[in-house]
């Protein structure tokens, strides 16, 4: 295994054993019996912020009591599936996946249901762990794809210049800003490689022919970038259905930019 390949999997290993579905799970349930009638259990003031109650039954949690809208006093219930069970050990970025098209999951820990989790748990901070974790392997796998296409040399940034003048429209130039931080650096007396200085957005473009074709670069960096702009700031992640959406649009945007990237070094001996 190369330096290169052992700080992709040291960085990677927080993704795949450390962020994990019970890191923002709720547990001990609020939970109703068989017997009770379901307008009486949407009812009552303590459940009034619930919108998923389990129902328990003889031998465990039997069925789920799901409003017909948020605030709702009435509701039915329907039995477990798999659809709506997911391990308090599943990989968080898998969780995030599937709560796509279920807002909530019954948490099973051992053997039993233990717990739920729902969207507004993606608010949480392992979430932003995982943000910032995706970001910094794609600009890890960047700066390599930057050495390999212009041989170690600093010519990337002669490119980011050609490309820049191509949309003349645009005042602010990257590649200004970036010399201007290599002189800051050397006036302090900081000895760092040039591409250490350059943002995010900067290398993407210098290296598009390591994306895939098949996706609009322009509207894809913005996701990009809009996500990276989501998790720096801390804003709200998943404020609503269409919030959820969005940003699992560009979580996904940003793990494919990962995946073609290194298929990319890989096919150049990378």
């Amino acid at each position: 295994m190369t330096a290169f390949e052992s700080n992709i999997q040291r960085l990677l290993q927080p993704l795949t054993e450390g962020l994990r579905v019970r890191h923002i799970a709720h547990f001990g349930l609020r939970v109703c019996s068989e017997e009770d009638r379901p307008d009486d259990v949407l009812a009552r003031p303590e459940l009034a912020e619930y919108d998923h109650i389990p129902i328990e039954g003889k031998s465990g949690i039997a069925k789920i009591l799901e409003r017909d809208s948020p605030k709702s006093k009435s509701g039915k219930s329907k039995p477990l599936d798999e659809g709506i069970l997911v391990s308090a050990d599943a990989p968080l970025a898998t969780f995030i996946h599937a709560v796509r098209n279920q807002p909530y999951r019954l948490v099973v820990d051992g053997t039993q249901i233990k717990g739920i989790v729902t969207r507004s748990d993606l608010l949480k901070v392992p979430v932003l762990l995982l943000g910032y974790s995706l970001l910094a392997q794609l600009e890890l796998l960047a700066n390599r794809a930057i050495e390999i296409k212009f041989k170690g040399s600093d010519d990337w940034l002669t490119e980011l210049k050609r490309l820049e003048a191509q949309h003349v429209e645009k005042e602010d130039r990257h590649a200004k800003r970036i010399e201007g931080r290599k002189k800051k650096a050397e006036s302090e007396n900081l000895s760092l490689p040039l591409v250490e200085l350059a943002d995010l957005v900067d290398k993407l473009r210098v290296i598009q022919d390591f994306l895939s074709s098949e996706g609009e670069f322009k509207t894809e960096l913005k996701e990009v970038v809009e996500f990276r702009n989501v998790v720096d700031h801390v804003r709200p992640l998943v404020p609503s259905r269409d919030g959820l959406e969005q940003f699992v649009q560009r979580l996904e945007t940003v793990v494919g930019w990962i995946t073609a990237i290194e298929q990319e070094i890989a096919r150049r001996g990378g």
